[in-house]
């Protein structure tokens, strides 16, 4: 009877490139454990035994890797596989995924080393990604032609690890994913969520402007309307990722990359969220960080909100306003999210909300005159070539009448026009979609900054104490990259150099959405980003002029 299959040794890697390059790949990680001469015994399960191009594959690199292949024969038991392997003196045993425990079995006992390949994707379609992972070969030193914390031998020269690594299924990571299959450069999209723009499934209650949430190469439905709900864009996501067929890694966390400077690719480690798989590691030419500005909640230091009696939330948590049915809720902040929320509590649950307007924001009407906001911004700058400052008075003079003096109500409108804060992304001006009439009813307050809570209180800044029964932290989210190089350095976490430049990092390191202008600088930085990989792929494929840039080594930890 086989016992059980021993754990792998090392950290799995996954390989990358075109069907007629991954070869090399493959075998440039299998020459570590191999000696010219060496027979590498080679079983696959009856799966694998009927793909033909996975099976030619593995021998073409166990041979270039300098070995002598025997194939042995699948399905035998564990003494069975000691008397095959025993007979072709091997010293490497390779098998498929699944179905070789007798085999692994065998080759533990005999004192063989034994690697797992697993086809990740095998397509022959001229474009389309190939990987495949390999997992247990064991730890060597670190030299010059030894590289890696696992001993895995990168091979510099050719289309090794040609493919390009995204992290992050969002808006932005998705833009970058279609930019780069609308070129034919394959890449591969990691996501530690398990769905696609798992953010974006906190934020269905929100009205999106549908001219500036558009992303490259495909248009919004036709039936969709001037502002979209937050249910809306996600089925636009999906979709989109449907249409270029971007089939993101999920429940992936990216814990650190770095460029190994010796062999010119980067390595990418990864940690799933099945303890059963463990750590991998993505060898590849290019990594893009699409994290996203707002990969991370922002959680304010308020004094006394620790020991607040009632309970607190952050807005990305609230998936039904029922549980705050009847209560007198504090929303902290004043953008989108909290009006909205504020809204949706009054109106649909019977709440009574308080908006924390610590800061002057500027609100919009949806539409000025019969035409939408965004709609009429655009023709006075684009269309009529009217100058920012004179088309910032303008809507501001059309929100006045539209929406009357809004500071009588609390909130106080900034010195600078909402064009112009939109362009340098201070802050996103407010929609209203229907919380200024709750205001207006006096069903929604609006209250100044928090001084601290205290017990079943919150004391604001202007003296006033209010009795809350529970929280809503609408307080926005942040850049989780507070330890990335970027070029120029770093901002907390943020590229140091301007837009629209800040998406070109060094050696094969992007970013993308990280312009801190929303979904157009996002969507810029994908294309050009695009633009920039696929020219140096073509570059390594001989099709075009050198020219692309030998930069210094830099390092991301996440």
């Amino acid at each position: 009877m086989a016992s059980e299959a021993p754990t792998p040794m090392g950290t799995p890697v996954v390989v990358m490139g075109n069907i007629g390059a991954l070869y090399r790949a493959v075998a440039a990680q299998l020459a570590d454990v191999l000696r010219p001469g060496d027979v590498a015994a080679l079983v696959t399960d009856d799966t694998y035994q009927s793909d033909f191009m996975f099976r030619r594959l593995l021998r073409m690199a166990l041979r270039r890797a300098g070995a002598e292949v025997e194939m042995v024969s699948p399905g035998d038991t564990q003494e069975g596989f000691e008397l095959q392997l025993s007979a072709a003196n091997a010293r490497l045993l390779v098998t498929s995924a699944k179905g070789n425990a007798a085999a692994q079995a065998a080759a533990a006992k005999l004192g063989l080393v034994h690697v797992t390949v697993s086809q990740l994707q095998m397509e022959a379609e001229r474009g389309r990604q190939v990987r495949v992972r390999l997992t247990g070969l064991p730890g060597l030193p670190v030299g010059q032609d030894n590289l890696g914390e696992n001993g895995a031998r990168l091979e510099p020269a050719g289309n090794a690890g040609q493919v390009c690594v995204i992290v992050g299924a969002g808006p932005s990571g998705l833009a970058a994913a279609a930019c780069l299959r609308d070129k034919s450069v394959p890449a591969v999209v990691l996501e530690r969520g398990d769905r696609i723009a798992p953010l974006w499934h906190e934020r269905t209650n929100e009205h999106l402007p549908k001219r500036f949430c558009e992303l490259p190469l495909m248009e919004f439905p036709d039936d969709y309307p001037e502002y979209i709900t937050g249910l809306q864009y996600i089925k636009y996501l999906e979709g989109y990722a449907a249409k270029f067929e971007i089939r993101p890694v999920f429940n992936t966390t990216v814990v650190s990359a770095h460029y190994d400077n010796t062999s010119g690719l980067r390595r990418v480690s990864v940690r799933a969220a099945d303890p059963a798989v463990g750590d991998t590691e993505y060898i590849a030419r290019c990594l893009v960080v699409a994290t996203g500005e707002n990969a991370e909640r922002v959680v304010p230091k308020i004094p006394g909100l620790g020991g607040f009696a009632g309970e607190v939330t952050h807005v990305g948590d609230c998936k039904s306003g029922e549980a705050y049915r009847g209560k007198r809720v504090l929303v902290v902040g004043s953008g989108n999210s909290a009006m909205d929320v504020a809204r949706d509590l009054c109106g649909t649950y019977g709440a009574r909300p308080a908006v924390v307007a610590r800061d002057a924001v500027h609100v919009l009407p949806l539409e000025v005159f019969g035409t939408p906001t965004l709609e009429l911004a655009s023709m006075l700058l684009d269309r009529w070539w009217i100058p920012l400052w004179a088309a910032d008075k303008m809507l501001a003079v059309a929100a006045r009448l539209a929406l009357g003096d809004l500071a009588k109500l609390g909130l106080r409108r900034p010195a600078a026009g909402p064009l112009e804060r939109t362009g340098t992304c201070v802050r996103t001006p407010v929609f209203d979609c229907g919380a200024l009439e709750g205001i207006r009813a006096g069903d929604i307050a609006v209250v100044p900054a928090v001084a601290r809570f205290c017990g079943g209180k919150v004391e604001l800044v202007d003296g006033r104490a209010l009795d809350i029964d529970a929280v809503v932290l609408a307080t926005g989210r942040r850049s989780n990259l507070p330890q990335a190089e970027w070029q120029g350095g770093r901002i907390s976490g943020y590229p140091a150099t301007a837009f629209p430049c800040g998406w070109d990092g060094q050696c094969g390191l992007y970013a993308v959405g990280f312009s801190r202008r929303s979904f157009g600088g996002a969507s810029k930085d994908a294309v050009r980003v695009a633009e920039e990989i696929a020219g140096a792929w073509r570059e390594r494929e001989g099709t075009e002029p050198a020219g692309h840039r030998e930069r210094r080594g830099v390092h991301v930890v996440f």
